[in-house]
């Protein structure tokens, strides 16, 4: 497909990774190290999905107003012509290449939603569970339109050991294009203890994907310096952030 004689690669899409899904990839033992999170449970009132939600800042003011407003996030939300995507998208592969086609996309890079939350949690072993879990579900999920559908590996800072053992097995496998650092906000990007990291993906021909915003750990730069709202948040923040990742890895 290509959209007026173009090919469209589009490499801001997102994946939910809800966990409900994640958790048919987790052993039972891994499954029992979330219950100390369970008050953190949250279930989407659309898909019925099942998300672990801590450690999340909020934007609540409108531009204009003088306190925030306790009742709304003020988020921005983005209409399509033709329709929002479904929400079940994350269920059905078939029905994200249908809101591609209705786009014009061609091929969807999928980055995580709000897995970087685990980068604060006390439990180490358990962040690296959950990215496997992920990538076995991205291998899964992208078989369906191997060609349209691409993920990313998910590389844990606070474990770089299995983080690189988990990097090699999937840089064999048919959807990764890319590498995604989960890095906690002390850790800089060119910590010199990366450097096996971006080695590797060099040797596996792997682009390295950067996300400039947040609202989920880990955090980007500026993000209590908005006054609490989000458009300040992405216009401001947000490119900050951008600047100061390809720097440090320039």
């Amino acid at each position: 497909m290509a959209r007026n004689g173009f090919k469209i690669f589009d490499a801001d899409t997102h994946s939910g990774a809800p966990m409900d899904i994640l958790m048919r990839y987790l052993t039972e033992a891994e499954t029992e190290k979330l219950k100390p999170y369970e008050k953190y449970k949250t279930t989407h009132r659309r898909t019925g999905h099942i998300n672990y939600h801590f450690g999340s800042r909020h934007y609540k003011r409108r531009l204009g107003t003088a306190a925030p407003d306790d009742k709304r996030e003020a988020r921005i939300y983005m209409v399509r012509k033709g329709g929002n995507p479904n929400p079940l998208l994350d269920d059905d592969p078939a029905e994200r290449i249908k809101d591609m086609d209705l786009e014009g996309v061609d091929v969807n890079l999928m980055l995580p939603g709000s897995l970087g939350a685990f980068t604060i949690t006390e439990d180490v072993d358990l962040e690296t569970a959950i990215y496997r879990a992920y990538h076995r579900w991205m291998a899964d999920y992208c078989a369906a339109f191997p060609q349209r559908l691409k993920g990313v590996i998910l590389v844990g800072c606070r474990d770089l050991r299995a983080s690189l053992q988990e990097l090699e097995r999937c840089a064999r496998e048919d959807w990764p294009l890319a590498v995604y650092v989960f890095a906690p906000t002390e850790f800089p990007l060119d910590h010199p203890d990366l450097e096996p990291v971006w080695a590797a993906c060099q040797y596996h021909d792997l682009s390295v994907a950067l996300h400039t915003f947040s609202i989920t750990p880990p955090y980007s730069p500026g993000g209590l310096d908005t006054w609490q709202n989000e458009f300040l948040q992405r216009s401001a923040a947000h490119p900050w952030c951008g600047q100061r990742n390809m720097a440090a890895l320039s």
